[in-house]
Order: C-alpha cells, then structure tokens, then sequence
C-alpha cells in the first residue's frame, strides 16, 4: 500500500494550487506517495496547467462546486494511501513537515488525525487546536468571552505534541482505518466545521487528534474560499448549527441560534455608533458591525446551501459512524 496519499481541494485558486503542489512534491522525494487534487468547478484552467506541469499527480475535475468535505471524498474514494493528508490549497507544508507528522503516526496506535502547527503568510502562530464547542463554551464565545481562551488551548500547553479535541482542517493528516470506520466527511456540511464534525465521531469510536508542532504549516487563509465577510460567515454560522443539532440535539441547536441573536443584537449599536464615529475608517469596527448583523439575519434567514442540501429534520438522524453523502456528484477524472 501507498504510504501517503495527498488530497488537495481547488477552487478558484490556480496560483495558490501550483504553489501548494510544489511545496508538497518537494517532500515528497523518496516516499511512496501520491497526489490527488480535486478542483470543484472552478473553470480557470488549473487543472489542465497542473497535468501539463505535474503530469504524476492525478486531477478530478468536479462538474460542480460540491463543498469541502465532498470533494475531499471523491479524492479519498480513488486513493491508495495509508495515511491521508487532506491540504487547503492556499496552504503548503514547511521542510521535513511531512516526515515528523509520519514519524509520530507510526508511533501511535490510536490517533485518528494528526496537525502541525500554522502560521500565517507573515510567519505568525495562528490558532489551529481547539477544543469541542459544547454550549455552555459557545454562549462565552457569543457573547464576548471568546478572549479568556475557553475555545482554545493555551500556547503552555502547546508547547509540545499534545492531545486535543480537533484541529484545523486546513492540513490534517488522517489515519485511513479511523476514516473509513467513520465514514469519511459529512458532505451537508459545504464549508466549515466539516473537521470539528470528523473529529467528533472519531472521538466517539475511541480515536484522539494530535497536536504536532514540529510540522509546520503556512496557510494564507481565505485564498480559495471566494466569498466576501457576509456570506461566508452565513456559511459557517450554518454549519455551526448543523454540528450542535447532529451533535447534541435539538435543545443545544435552537439555544445556539438564540445565542447568536442576541449576541448579535447587544453588540450592534455600540459598534454602528463607533463605526459611524470613525466614518467607517477602522476596519475591525466595520468589520464586527457588518458581524453584528449577520448574526442577526442568519439567525433568522439561515443561508442556503447552493447544493440545495438541507439540514436533516430530525437532531441526532446522521449516527456516529455515518457519512451523509451529496446525492449528486457528477465527476470527471482527468
């Protein structure tokens, strides 16, 4: 069996999807290894560029923007590797990170995923541990205790390799039998909290995601997800709420959509007053009024999902160890 497999997902990314391809080839030497690279739609001629500059890594052209998690199925469902690391494309993995983040999965049994640690374009640390978003820490977060880090976990305790409750999807190196046991992505999420959720039912069948901060990891953020503030804060607000109604009921899915109206409420007239103060000239301030609002709305009018995908009826309908797979995924291996 290959001993790694690389899924990269594009969309609309072709610069950032070349510069990732390479960083991930140049790792590559001496391993048995593929690349897969799933483009989702994006129609800018990427995937023909990729064929003709790296003729070994294989493309899957998507006939239409299935999402995240769905797109990394469909490169799952061709792979042979037996370890799988799912790659942003607007990210790229720094010397030897590959090699550290193997060496530990040989070392343990029972890890499910593995992440290194991220930094920004700058060479800043950014947050990419955390912990699972129950209520009570999501009513903190809400209503602006986000600061006492009750969400994340501490520099101190990153210091080294540590268990954690989830990691960052935008580099995550996942066991394949732990995948396979839980059913790979829940493709209802489109964007977002799809990792929280693997990480999830991973849990729930005995598997833990470690923290590996002697991989690194440089994830410019944003690069291919296309969207202004508005929408894709409706996108992961809706996802957020899928995760909280399939994770923990129909109680905790309704108090998080009052949570986040209110929030939002409190907060937008003390940001519309320094906003208006400031004639829109700080962004942070335009930035959390425009925030403000969208938790308003969506609250309200939840965002639709472009698959026409619903959120399944009933709280708790998708088990533990089931994948909710898109009914249409019309692809073309290329």
């Amino acid at each position: 069996m290959i001993k790694i497999s690389v899924i990269i997902v594009s969309y609309k990314a072709k610069d950032l999807i070349v510069r990732c391809v390479s960083s991930i080839l140049a790792q590559l030497t001496g391993l048995d290894a593929e690349v897969i690279v799933v483009d989702n739609n994006s129609q800018d001629g990427a995937m023909a560029y990729l064929q003709q500059v790296f003729p070994a890594v294989k493309t899957i052209s998507s006939l239409e923007n299935v999402g995240f998690g769905a797109a990394c199925n469909i490169g799952f469902d061709i792979s042979l590797g037996q370890r799988i690391l799912f790659l942003n494309s607007d990210a790229s993995l720094e010397r030897k990170s590959i090699d550290i983040l193997l060496e530990n999965a040989s070392a343990n049994v029972n890890v499910g995923i593995y992440g290194p640690k991220i930094v920004d374009e700058h060479g800043h640390v950014t947050p990419s541990c955390f912990r699972f978003k129950r209520i009570f820490r999501d009513a903190c977060t809400q209503f602006g205790f986000a600061w006492t880090g009750i969400n994340k976990y501490s520099q101190l305790d990153l210091a080294q390799s540590a268990i954690v409750d989830w990691l960052s999807g935008c580099c995550m190196l996942v066991d394949r039998n732990a995948f396979v046991q839980v059913g790979g992505f829940d493709e209802k999420f489109f964007l977002y909290s799809e990792e929280t959720d693997l990480s999830f039912r991973m849990m729930k069948l005995g598997w833990v995601s470690m923290y590996v901060p002697a991989a690194m990891c440089q994830h410019i953020g944003g690069g291919s997800t296309k969207f202004g503030n508005d929408i894709r804060h409706g996108y992961m607000m809706r996802s957020e709420l899928y995760f909280f109604r399939k994770s923990f009921g129909k109680r905790s899915y309704y108090a998080a959509i009052i949570f986040r109206f209110f929030s939002g409420f409190l907060k937008l007239m003390p940001f519309a007053l320094l906003n208006m103060v400031s004639c829109g000239k700080i962004d942070f301030l335009s930035y959390r009024f425009a925030r403000s609002l969208a938790d308003i709305k969506y609250s309200i009018f939840p965002i639709d999902d472009p698959r026409g995908v619903n959120i399944p009826p009933k709280p708790g309908s998708l088990l533990v160890g089931t994948n909710a797979r898109c009914p249409s995924k019309s692809i073309a291996l290329t």
